[in-house]
């Protein structure tokens, strides 16, 4: 289990990119995403990545905007795994009726 940061000065500057880089992971052993403040403009988007844990960095308050022209914040493609989300103010995103603008099978999200 790994942790990998987001934010500036980070180990990567977009949620995605992390995601990218993150191990498969299985139920137990998966790795951690630490997302630190600021605004991110991007869907977090993987349909390899079957486990992990994405979340706001101790006393951080992470945005993820979709700025009208994206769909999903988070869409974890595939029937398989789950992915625990927490701790991020969504908006923005096109494809919401409120906002919260997550799509995933067996995906948690904590707010």
């Amino acid at each position: 289990m790994a942790t990998i940061t987001v934010g500036v000065g980070k180990d990567y500057s977009s949620i995605y990119t992390a995601l990218s880089n993150a191990r498969v992971g299985t139920a137990g052993d998966y790795d951690i995403i630490e997302v630190y403040d600021g605004t991110y403009t991007e869907e977090v988007i993987s349909s390899v990545v079957d486990y992990i844990e994405i979340k706001a960095a101790p006393s951080a308050a992470p945005i993820l905007d979709g700025e009208t022209t994206r769909d999903y914040a988070f869409w974890k493609v595939g029937s398989s795994g789950a992915w625990i989300v927490d701790g991020f103010e969504i908006k923005n995103y096109s494809n919401s009726s409120t906002n919260a603008a997550v799509s995933a099978l067996a995906l948690m999200v904590h707010t």
